[in-house]
C-alpha cells in the first residue's frame, strides 16, 4: 500500500468515524472524553488529516461509539483509473477536465473492501470497466448542472443522472455505484465462518 493509499484509507475511517458520531448526536469533545483520546487527534482524523490510526485507536473509538471495529473498517476505497487524479473533484471546473478525460473512452472503477476483527481480517478487491459515450462540451455542463458530480469518484454517478454519460459496463454495477454488494455479502459469510 503506497502511502497516498494510506491517506485515502485514513480519511474514510475518519469521516466514517464523524458520521457515526453525529448520527448518535455526539460533540467531538464527548466522543474524545469517552475514548480517551484528545479532542486534537479526533479533530485531524475527522477532517482526514491524521496519516497514522493505529488499531488500539480504533478499538477504543469503537468502544465510545459502541460500534464493532468492523463497522469503521468496512469500507471501500473507490477510485477511477489513474487518469482522475485527484478522484473526486474540487470545484466544477475540474468536474469538467475529469469528465472530458473519460468521455468516448473505457475506464476502470476498483474498490477496495478490508473487513477487520480483532486479530482477523479479509481485504479483496473489485474492478468494474466503463465505457462513456462521446461527450460534447454542452453535455458535460448540463450534467454538471445538475451538482451530482461533485462528491462522486471520476467526477459521475452512474445510479443517477450520471447514467445518461454511460455507453456501457463490464462486472458489477453496484461496485460503480460504491460498494460491490453481492462480493460483500459473500466475503462477510465467509468472515463468519472463519
Amino acid at each position: 500500500m503506497t502511502l497516498d493509499q494510506c491517506k485515502k484509507y485514513n480519511k474514510q475511517i475518519g469521516s466514517k468515524i464523524k458520521t457515526l458520531r453525529e448520527e448518535q448526536g455526539i460533540s467531538q469533545a464527548e466522543l474524545a472524553e469517552k475514548s480517551g483520546i484528545s479532542t486534537t487527534y479526533l479533530s485531524l482524523l475527522e477532517n482526514g488529516k491524521r496519516n497514522n490510526i493505529t488499531l488500539s485507536t480504533l478499538y477504543m473509538l469503537g468502544d465510545a461509539l459502541h460500534v464493532e471495529i468492523s463497522q469503521l473498517l468496512c469500507f471501500c476505497s473507490h477510485s477511477i483509473d489513474e487518469a482522475i487524479d485527484p478522484p473526486n473533484p474540487d470545484d466544477e471546473a475540474e468536474a469538467r477536465q475529469m469528465l472530458a478525460r473519460l468521455s468516448g473512452r473505457w475506464h476502470s472503477v476498483f474498490t477496495g473492501v478490508s473487513l477487520v476483527q480483532g486479530e482477523r481480517h479479509l481485504t479483496f478487491s473489485c474492478e468494474t470497466r466503463v465505457r462513456f459515450f462521446d461527450l460534447t462540451a454542452a453535455e458535460i455542463d448540463a450534467y454538471i448542472a445538475t451538482g451530482e458530480c461533485m462528491d462522486k469518484a471520476g467526477a459521475y454517478g452512474i445510479q443517477g443522472y450520471g447514467s445518461l454519460l454511460v455507453q456501457e459496463i463490464q462486472g458489477d454495477y453496484f461496485n460503480v455505484v460504491g460498494l460491490p454488494v453481492s462480493r460483500l455479502y459473500r466475503a462477510l459469510n465467509d468472515f463468519e465462518q472463519k
